[in-house]
């Protein structure tokens, strides 16, 4: 399957294009790079599925490599337009909402110490779309404690 998912990536079928992502979660925590690099090509995909399916996909990557898709995600919200700042903001708000969960069944020590050192870097960031974020899940990391 690996070896269609980049044609059906560049489907004008947005069904397609959203099945390309279909089991990416599961290989988040061996081939982190290659599924973040697989998602900024459909990142500002029109389609409303493909979104979800970023932001389910990019929400175990960070899960489980969270330096590795917050640098990622970093580098996209630098000249993001609203569109791509709206979708990358799901996948923040969910990743931010499993650090303030009580249970530690989706969150390591890692995922805890990095989280909370992007979001004060990033707080302090000169771009104002990656500060704005930063605020934002600052907010919610923060007021849950």
């Amino acid at each position: 399957m690996k070896k269609h998912m980049p044609a059906w990536a560049e489907s004008p079928n947005e069904k397609k294009r959203a099945i390309s992502m279909h089991g990416m979660e599961n290989i988040a925590g061996r081939h982190p790079q290659y599924i973040l690099t697989f998602v900024s090509n459909l990142l500002d995909d029109e389609s409303e599925e493909v979104q979800k399916k970023i932001s389910h996909v990019l929400t175990q990557v960070g899960r489980q490599r969270p330096q590795q898709c917050y640098n990622n995600v970093r580098r996209w919200l630098m000249d993001a337009d609203e569109k791509r700042i709206r979708t990358i903001w799901q996948t923040m708000k969910k990743l931010a909402n499993i650090f303030t969960q009580k249970s530690k069944r989706d969150k390591s020590a890692d995922f805890i110490n990095i989280t909370q050192r992007t979001v004060h870097e990033w707080r302090g960031d000169s771009n104002p779309n990656v500060a704005s974020m930063g605020a934002k899940l600052g907010g919610i990391i923060n007021s849950k404690k």
